[in-house]
């Protein structure tokens, strides 16, 4: 009987029906992971000097975070949110906002924390996924501005503490 033995794969230039699919395939691969990386780039001189801003801004505020100098770090990071608010990059934003949370938090500045953790809690709402960090966040954020406590996800073992803490703020 005869039969053939297939040793390898055919090449996707190979010729016939199957190979023209994958070649056009991979064709169509290449162009949208090229067009991809165009819409990622910045088009302008005003969105390179956005972007440029925007890393100097995360920078500074990291450096001065770092050296303890919560309350100066804490604009930068609002600042950097702002930028990152303006074009749209809403991950990148809510980053930033934890940011600013997180130095507002660390220098016991409780009503911008809590400000902040409400702008937090837009920006947080406003993304296709939870993180419970930023979340347990703006929940500390609701306690510290004396709001109710907003219903997101927070780790199993922190919901207990906000709750006892939200009743002793009342």
């Amino acid at each position: 009987m005869p039969h053939s033995i297939r040793t390898r794969s055919p090449s996707p230039t190979a010729r016939g029906p199957e190979g023209r699919m994958r070649l056009r395939a991979a064709t169509a691969a290449l162009v949208a992971a090229v067009a991809l990386a165009a819409c990622a780039s910045p088009t302008t001189d005003a969105e390179r000097a956005a972007q440029a801003e925007l890393r100097s801004r995360l920078d500074t505020g990291l450096a001065l975070y770092g050296d303890g100098e919560y309350a100066v770090a804490a604009p930068h990071f609002a600042h950097a949110a702002r930028i990152a608010q303006h074009y749209g990059e809403r991950d990148l934003e809510a980053r930033a906002r934890a940011a600013e949370c997180a130095a507002w938090l660390r220098a016991r500045e409780v009503d911008l924390f809590a400000a902040c953790s409400e702008r937090l809690g837009v920006v947080q709402r406003g993304l296709r996924r939870s993180d419970p960090g930023r979340n347990t966040l703006v929940a500390l954020g609701a306690v510290a501005g004396r709001r109710p406590l907003p219903d997101l996800r927070v780790p199993d073992n922190v919901r207990p503490l906000l709750q006892d803490v939200a009743r002793e703020f009342r």
